[in-house]
């Protein structure tokens, strides 16, 4: 006898064995799964460290309140047929549209530990598998074709590749900015989310089996030994009818709940950007002396850029000696470093110091007397460690040379009193702006029995995001003006910044031979999930570091109204370096700034507001705090395109160009290759 749950807009039915048999859209009837079970679990036995458990050999007792179901598990069955006493329970309860799922485990068997905990597990419909999955990967991507992608995921040595092909992604951070993901084909989707408050690691997997069949579930990490138990609550899914933004607030809804922004000091709220430079590289050559702070400045200045980003400004060099951060003698020690900082304040310039949040270096004074017992460890004990190595005009320290670095635990408060040190510095120097490098992400795992933390350490970044917010509290207190970023976009750690730099830069095109074939270049990562869902962060671009396909990035910086990442060759030059570069975001920062009133505090909306009748632009469109709506729309591509937009409940009231480009009597806009426009609508309600 199935179990079904039911309402106005989706029903689940269920088997009497516990499978999920069908999860539909109930005003389309769309179906979006194929029958499946929905949990597998991972064991360790003996020697062999990842057994799984499968399913069909159990049975559970299952009991259906209205549109809550409960099934119990007393023992399982491993696949050896070997009655394990580990429970299982897991709750299903429909509410408003919205599928919420909880296990629990508890294992009282000495024989096993359960390691991983895959649920829920959903095997997709081909109706599904027809839609775009949108992604948190990295702020937002879109794949078109899930299938097709996994497809395509070189086999490994080291996987049981011929029975599935997988793609991994991790929350908080390391590669997802929030905890979710949704099919959509514009008229409906189904939502996945894990609306968990712990924020503990979390890997989403997609998986293709062997014969074609495409899963996904959340795991977790329980490694949950005997008389030990753990509940997992929070998971959702939900078919929804509507364009891809209706099933993404589902989140933003949730966030709300815990979301803490800050107001960022005023200056910020107008700054277009920074200009990035390493005054000393790791290996040693001195690029800007802190005398030659002035120019560099002046430089940024000419293209419309009044903040300076220092790197490399300690007498290791960037990426190098990590935490000592003491002025470098060969630049003019500290005394000169205050100074240019204060003329450069003084000219109405702003100053951000640059610091890594987490990084050691391996052969520091720090690490010997300090560091070795903060960093973080693996399951075997060995420390987790990243290697960072620069070239200069040889080969052989690029090859050879890279510095090694551990990873410090967020749960030191040694470490955190250190990075409170680092906001003393900047302070003291006279900046008004201080960036942790990396710490936008997620912590390692970490496994040291010596931390006084859980082991493993699945809470670690929300550690960490307290950290950021502490010192973000500290920095304000220290002195009310100064700005706070960092690296890495994850929604947990950005609430409390001013301004994020995401890593990657969002520069990949998917068809990087555009120009050749006549077609709009489509971004891989454009971040429009992260920025739709969370309009109060201010991003910046990335990666922007020579003269090639200058306009059309400087355009797409404009679109999404990006802070300016100037960072040439690497950091190594200023934009003076290259002149057309200069003169064109002069240009399109003088464009921004004519139109503040507009965009300063504008919040992202997507396409929510309007529509448009050509898919050979690249739109986006805002609201302003008094609720007019912004439309930007962009093309490199074609000679002239010709489009129309509908705005809804709104009037034109105004327009601007980036470039050339007319919009006619009836509305038109025609908009020339190479050029932005601005549309300002006033809504009529």
């Amino acid at each position: 006898m199935p179990f079904i749950l039911r309402d106005a807009q989706i029903s689940a039915e269920f088997s009497s064995r516990g499978e999920l048999l069908s999860l539909k859209n109930e005003e389309t009837g769309t179906e979006l799964i194929r029958p499946g079970f929905p949990w597998k679990l991972i064991l360790t036995r003996g020697s062999s460290l990842e057994e799984e458990l499968p399913p069909d050999g159990n049975r559970p007792e299952i009991r259906q309140a209205g549109n809550r179901l409960e099934m119990n598990f007393d023992a399982l069955r491993g696949r050896d047929g070997t009655l394990l006493q580990i429970r299982l329970a897991i709750v299903v309860e429909l509410e408003a549209g919205e599928l919420r799922w909880k296990i629990l485990l508890e294992n009282e068997d000495p024989r096993v530990m359960v390691r991983e905990c895959m649920f829920p597990v959903v095997t997709f419909s081909e109706a599904a598998l027809a839609m775009k999955l949108h992604t948190a990967h990295q702020g937002g991507e879109v794949l078109d074709d899930l299938r097709g992608t996994l497809a395509a995921v070189k086999p490994l040595y080291q996987q049981k590749d011929e029975r599935f092909r997988r793609l991994i992604f991790h929350y908080p951070g390391s590669s997802l900015a929030t905890n979710s993901f949704l099919f959509a084909n514009g008229e409906e989707g189904g939502y996945f989310g894990c609306h968990d408050p712990s924020f503990q690691e979390t890997l989403h997997v997609y998986e293709r089996s062997a014969a074609g069949e495409v899963s996904f579930y959340f795991d977790r990490i329980p490694f949950l030994k005997t008389g030990e138990t753990r509940e997992y609550s929070g998971y959702l899914t939900s078919p929804y009818s509507g364009r891809w933004h209706d099933g993404a607030l589902k989140y933003r809804k949730w966030a709300e709940t815990w979301l803490d922004f800050r107001t960022p000091p005023p200056w910020v709220k107008t700054m277009q950007g920074w200009q990035r430079i390493i005054a000393r590289t790791q290996y040693g050559e001195t690029l800007y002396r802190f005398r030659e702070l002035g120019r560099v400045f002046d430089d940024g200045l000419s293209a419309g850029i009044d903040t300076l980003f220092l790197l490399g400004w300690h007498q290791g060099g960037h990426d190098n000696d990590y935490p000592n951060y003491i002025p470098s003698a060969e630049l003019g020690g500290e005394g000169e470093l205050k100074e240019n900082i204060r003329r450069i304040r003084a000219r109405g310039g702003h100053v951000i110091l640059y610091c890594n949040g987490q990084l050691i270096d391996r052969t520091s004074e720090f690490y010997r007397t300090t560091g070795r017992g903060i960093c973080c460890r693996d399951m075997y004990g060995n420390e987790i460690t990243e290697r960072w190595g620069f070239g200069g005009d040889g080969v052989s320290q690029r090859q050879y040379g890279a510095r090694s670095f551990a990873v410090a635990c967020p749960s030191s408060e040694e470490w955190f009193e250190l990075l409170k040190g680092m906001v003393d510095r900047a302070v003291e120097y006279g900046c008004d702006g201080i960036f942790f490098d990396q710490i936008g992400k997620a912590a390692p795992v970490c496994w040291s029995p010596e931390h006084g933390h859980p082991v493993p350490f699945v809470e670690s970044t929300q550690y960490r995001a307290d950290q950021i917010r502490r010192l973000r509290e500290y920095a304000n207190a220290r002195a009310p003006e100064m700005s706070f970023g960092v690296e890495h976009v994850t929604d947990l750690t950005a609430q409390y910044c001013d301004y994020v730099h995401p890593y990657p830069g969002g520069a990949n095109l998917r068809n990087p031979d555009w120009k050749k074939r006549g077609e709009r270049p489509r971004i891989d990562i454009d971040r429009e999930w992260f920025r739709f869902l969370f309009p109060e962060v201010r991003l910046s671009n990335r990666d922007l570091r020579d003269g090639s396909d200058v306009v059309r990035r400087v355009n797409r910086m404009i679109l999404d109204n990006l802070l300016a990442d100037v960072e040439i060759y690497r950091c190594r030059k200023t934009i003076a370096e290259i002149p057309e570069y200069r003169e064109y975001l002069r240009k399109a920062l003088d464009f921004r700034n004519a139109n503040a009133h507009l965009l300063t505090e504008a919040r992202f909306r997507s396409t929510v507001d309007f529509s448009v009748d050509s898919d050979e632009l690249d739109t986006a469109g805002y609201r302003t705090p008094t609720g007019d709506i912004v439309v930007m729309a962009t093309q490199c591509h074609r000679p002239e395109i010709r489009f129309h937009l509908t705005v809804p409940q709104a009037r034109l009231v105004g327009h601007s160009f980036l470039g050339e480009g007319e919009v006619a009597s009836d509305g038109e806009v025609r908009l020339k290759e190479n050029a932005l426009v601005l549309l300002h609508y006033h809504r009529i309600i």
